[in-house]
């Protein structure tokens, strides 16, 4: 492999050029802002165009769908520069072809290549084909559900008596109630599932677990922690009652959580992984699949599972091989944050390892291209102290001028600001008022910190760095309020991606304490926290008045006598059962006036939409039709402890100057100029407050299965043993999540936190492990006198800039799309539906079907070979024009002979003279068409992607020119197509004006929504004859087109069978039309 070649043809420097060795297995170890996304799109493009590789050939596999799509994206933008530079047309028109098949791509995230094989395989593991897949929160609920079921038929049955006597003997009959039994038998449910063991196994981890744990030799012992008490036998085997009492529960609901999916027709995360290896399994399936795909390049390593690992192992092994060039896997340990997904880091190593003994190669990209030296060179220093065998960051020298560190921490004492002697004196329990009695400004320290942050960012605008270049980056999705409130104090405009936030706003908590006391039996507190919100308005002494009523006669409807509206809100509970959730939700905002309240509050149309955004969580809801509506407090709950964890951001799109607000997680994989990363005296490594807990981490030789917190077996170590693992390993998990918040950062980044007198935050362990913050500080002072420079080229005052309004595309920070399709596919479905079926979804080469070749008589074989050449098609004809025009309307002088000679070698001379003319044509056309304004830019091949409203389907589509004109006061865009289409009447001209409308709405609709501008001129040159066709359409007309351009996308999406697709009418000339008929 030609290194130097490599770098030219690709852009890419020594390291990234060794991981393009198509030829070779590589495990990619890529640190932060290395460019391995770089690496990972040209390795898949190389394939393609040195590899003679098909598109199909090969899966990507991302963590997200969000990643799965930006990389076919960045894909199909590559292709594009290579089609701009490549002069050679066969190579050219090589490279359209592989840009038209793109969209349909393997490029998904792991579940989304599983789904695909267990649709294409259901037989084998005895499924139905048309099964759903439900999401987490969906899992969550049903098993709620089915945990309560499971739980009623083990007390019912006189078997479990004993065992459940001994579980009030042991752990107190409070224990026994239905909530707490039932969230620990979930919880280890899902534990089991998340790190991908399978219910037998855990059994087998689980038996016994306590007396293999004591007959530990002594060198075991010394090893583990162990210490040596004696604890007594009969406590011990009490202990294991209910340990194997409790996983007869789990593997109760397993089973029963598996027939219910089987009756609904869905399926789970876990299942797509655990049916795609029983397929593989069989040999003949496996090794179809094997021909079927021949390269695998897998991202973000670090955050795969075990099982996905064994999936794979399955797809590109032979005898515990991997074939060369066959898998490219790329990752970085420091960035493995997805834990709580089940994912394992050291998977990653397992790969690598197998990788080299199989002849491939581990690489590092070590260059941090992104951040500032400085940056680069703090963030080295810190983990140095905070991560095992670090390997720090190379330096670029890529970003220019100053950088800057700050750090601040906020002495803080914890005290409280009730008044809790008037609460005792009211026989008031301080933990049940909470809800309405919380201050939103109890912590005063934590506001101070949100006033630091807001001026440093003032401090900031005034260097030159734009609000739009500034995130503030939270480990969790709560306590955001504060920074909000400190921004808008000082009218900084901000957006918050991802949902951070949301189920902690005011509005949104009086909504769920709503629901909660609708839905559920007795529930006290969101009764309270109802009465005391806006859209009942009791006072706090009324609240009170309440509370005791409810507490002296003991159940909440004592009190629906209180007055009207108190009594009125108990009417709608009885009436709640005979609506859905969200008709429901509606008849209490009527009732209770709930929008009209929020819009007259501060921020009142932020509130009304988080109240609609509501709504449409409620209308999810019912849509899925597997739910009664009691369960929906269970799948808000769900929804929330999801929120919690993760969330995806895409970037606001909308032009917006404003400051980002994610979690750290939704910033993997994005950066920005300054980076705040506040709050960091959250908790790390909790205590386990849980009675069970299951041991996932280590070899299966040192896992103990479900394991129970009692003194009796703390004293005895195995619960000690477990917890120290679980603790070590979600520390190594927090400070790995703190890497990826920092290396955010390219000149800019401020910690800061309140200090609490908790010992287990991060911000403390950060100090105890010796990081000198206030060294970072002096290192960085040269900052304070940085002023960033205007950038050169900023075309922002007097042009349209094409390539940053490209970046304006409006698409929801929620939107995260699952499919790209071309107006090109739903022109040809327009034209004939089975031949787009023929050519896209049986991807069968119509080029092997040409009728005219097929028409050729016996006596055409002894034809001069010469005179065959000397004909092409229509097509390449087309595609020759459109590349000349390129160049013609760019002002450059082409000659046209010497062209077709070098690139179409011998054609006819009649070919040769209708491509002269075509081109005297346009120039014949540019002539006559005058625009009263100034031409401001002209962009050729103008490629434009855009979401399709209320769908998850983004557009795309090649305009062959676009120009941007300044007519008056505005900016205004007309939009050209050519056409080599022979022309000879003016019915010609009609039809293909019809013909061509879809395409036209499809350019306006994109070039509106891109640029938010107003478009002055559509045309379509008819180069054959050297006219134009002005393209007005109506407003009626976009919608209409719009409208239809979606329903068939829709279609495309879900139909992939030959009798779903019609055929038409016009086959004389179709490739297709021998086998279609």
């Amino acid at each position: 492999m030609n290194i130097e070649e490599i770098k030219n043809v690709y852009g890419v420097n020594d390291e990234q050029a060794r991981a393009l060795d198509i030829n070779k297995n590589i495990a990619l170890h890529a640190g932060a802002g290395s460019g391995k996304t770089r690496v990972l799109t040209r390795r898949f493009l190389r394939l393609l165009i040195e590899g003679g590789a098909d598109v199909d050939d090969i899966v990507a596999i991302t963590f997200t769908k969000k990643a799965a799509l930006e990389m076919k994206e960045r894909v199909i933008d590559l292709v594009n520069k290579f089609i701009e530079q490549e002069k050679d047309r066969k190579k050219r028109d090589a490279l359209r072809k592989i840009k038209e098949e793109l969209p349909l791509a393997n490029i998904s995230t792991f579940h989304s290549f599983c789904d695909t094989l267990v649709k294409e395989n259901y037989y084998i593991v005895g499924i139905e084909p048309m099964y759903k897949i439900v999401e987490e929160v969906d899992t969550l609920t049903l098993l709620n559900r089915i945990a309560d079921e499971v739980l009623d038929e083990f007390v019912n049955n006189s078997e479990y008596r004993d065992k459940f006597e001994t579980v009030a003997e042991v752990l107190g009959v409070e224990y026994l109630s239905k909530k707490k039994i039932i969230e620990d038998v979930k919880h280890l449910y899902k534990e089991i599932k998340t790190k991908g063991d399978s219910i037998e196994e855990a059994k087998r981890f689980t038996e016994n677990n306590i007396k293999r744990f004591n007959e530990l030799t002594p060198k075991e012992e010394k090893k583990r922690g162990r210490k040596s008490n004696n604890t007594d036998e009969g406590d011990l085997e009490k202990l294991q009652i209910i340990i194997n009492l409790v996983m007869d529960l789990v593997d109760s609901v397993d089973k029963k959580y598996s027939e219910e999916k089987k009756k609904l027709g869905v399926l789970d995360f876990n299942d797509l992984e655990k049916y795609t290896l029983q397929i593989l399994e069989v040999e003949e399936v496996r090794n179809r699949i094997k021909e079927r795909y021949k390269y695998y390049l897998v991202d973000e390593f670090q955050d795969t599972n075990d099982v996905q690992l064994k999936i794979l192992s399955y797809l590109t092994e032979e005898e515990n091989k991997i074939k060369d060039g066959k898998l490219f896997v790329v990752g970085d340990i420091k960035q493995s944050i997805y834990l709580f997904r089940g994912a394992n880091y050291k998977v990653f190593e397992d790969v690598t390892d197998k990788i080299k003994n199989s002849g491939g190669e581990k690489l590092n990209l070590s260059t941090n291209y992104r951040s500032h030296d400085k940056i680069v060179d703090i963030i080295n220093n810190m983990f140095e102290n905070l991560m095992d065998a670090y390997e720090p960051s190379k330096v670029s020298n890529g970003v220019k001028g100053e950088a800057g560190f700050d750090f601040c921490i906020l002495e803080t004492e914890e005290k409280t600001n009730f008044d809790t002697k008037q609460l005792k004196e009211r026989r008031v329990e301080l933990d049940e008022l909470k809800v309405f009695l919380e201050k939103e400004d109890k912590d005063e320290k934590r506001r101070n910190e949100a006033e630091y942050v807001a001026d440093k960012i003032l401090e900031l605008k005034e260097k030159g760095i734009e609000y739009k270049d500034i995130a503030i980056l939270f480990r969790g999705r709560s306590g955001v309020l504060e920074f909000e409130n400190s921004l808008k104090k000082r009218q900084i405009p901000y957006t918050i991606l991802g949902g951070i936030g949301y189920f902690e706003r005011q509005e949104i908590r009086d909504l769920i304490n709503i629901v909660r006391f609708i839905y559920r039996y007795e529930d006290k507190l969101s009764l309270l926290g109802i009465l005391r919100s806006p859209f009942v308005g009791l006072s706090d002494n009324e609240v009170l008045d309440v509370y005791n009523i409810i507490n002296e006669n003991k159940y909440i409807s004592s009190a629906q006598n209180y007055n009207d509206k108190v009594k009125r809100l108990f009417e709608l509970k009885e009436e709640a059962p005979l609506y859905s959730v969200s008709s429901f939700l509606k008849k209490l905002d009527k009732e209770l006036k709930i929008k009209d309240i929020l819009l007259l509050q501060e921020d009142g149309v932020q509130k009304y939409r988080n109240f609609e955004k509501f709504l449409e969580i409620a209308e999810e809801f019912d849509r899925k039709g597997i739910y009664s509506s009691i369960e929906f407090v269970d799948y808000l709950e769900n929804l929330i402890e999801i929120s919690q964890k993760e969330g995806q951001a895409f970037l606001d799109t909308e032009n917006s100057n404003a400051v980002k607000i994610m979690t750290i997680h939704a910033s993997k994989g994005l950066e920005f100029e300054a980076v705040f990363i506040p709050s960091l005296d959250y908790e790390i490594a909790k205590s386990n407050k849980k009675k069970f807990v299951y041991d996932k981490f280590g070899n299966e030789n040192a896992r103990y299965g479900i394991v129970i917190n009692h003194d009796a077996i703390k004293k005895d170590g195995l619960y000690k043993y477990v917890e120290e693992k679980r603790k070590e390993e979600e520390k190594k998990e927090e400070i790995r999540i703190f890497y990826v918040g920092v290396t955010r950062a390219i000149r800019y980044l401020s910690l800061s936190a309140v200090r609490k007198k908790r010992e287990s935050t991060l911000i403390n362990y950060l100090v105890d492990c010796g990081i000198n913050f206030e060294r970072y500080v002096e290192e960085t002072s040269t900052f304070k006198d940085y002023k960033k420079e205007k950038e050169e080229n900023n075309y922002e005052e007097d042009i349209f800039d094409i390539d940053r309004a490209l970046e304006n595309i409006n698409i929801n920070i929620n939107y995260i799309p699952k499919s790209i399709f071309s107006i090109s596919r739903y022109m040809l479905y327009k034209d004939c539906p089975r031949k787009y079926f023929f050519r896209y979804i049986a991807k069968i080469d119509e080029g092997l079907l040409d009728i005219d070749f097929l028409n050729k008589k016996e006596d055409e074989e002894e034809q001069n070979e010469a005179e065959i050449v000397k004909n092409i098609n229509a097509a390449e004809i087309g595609s020759f024009v459109h590349s000349i025009l390129e160049d013609v309307s760019k002002g450059y002088k082409v000659d046209i002979e010497d062209r077709i000679n070098r690139e179409l070698y011998e054609i006819s001379n009649e070919q040769k003279e209708k491509i002269k003319t075509m081109v005297q044509n346009y120039e014949k056309i540019e002539k006559s068409i005058k625009i009263n304004g100034e031409k401001l830019f002209s962009h050729q091949e103008f490629n434009f992607r855009v979401p399709l409203p209320n769908t998850d389907i983004i557009l795309m589509g090649i305009i062959d020119r676009l120009d941007i004109y300044q007519i008056g006061d505005t900016k205004k865009a007309v939009v050209i197509d050519y056409k080599t289409n022979k022309v000879n009447s003016e019915e010609d001209k009609e039809r293909l004006k019809n013909h061509y409308l879809p395409q036209f709405i499809a350019y306006r609709f994109a070039v509106e929504k891109i640029y938010d501008i107003e478009i002055e001129k559509m045309y379509l040159y008819l180069l054959d004859t050297g006219e134009y066709i002005e393209m007005d359409i109506k407003n009626e007309e976009i919608q209409k087109g719009i409208k239809d351009i979606v329903e068939v996308f829709n279609f495309m999406e879900t139909n992939k069978e030959l009798n779903h697709y019609d055929r038409c009418e016009n086959c004389y000339l179709c490739n297709y039309k021998f086998i279609c008929e």
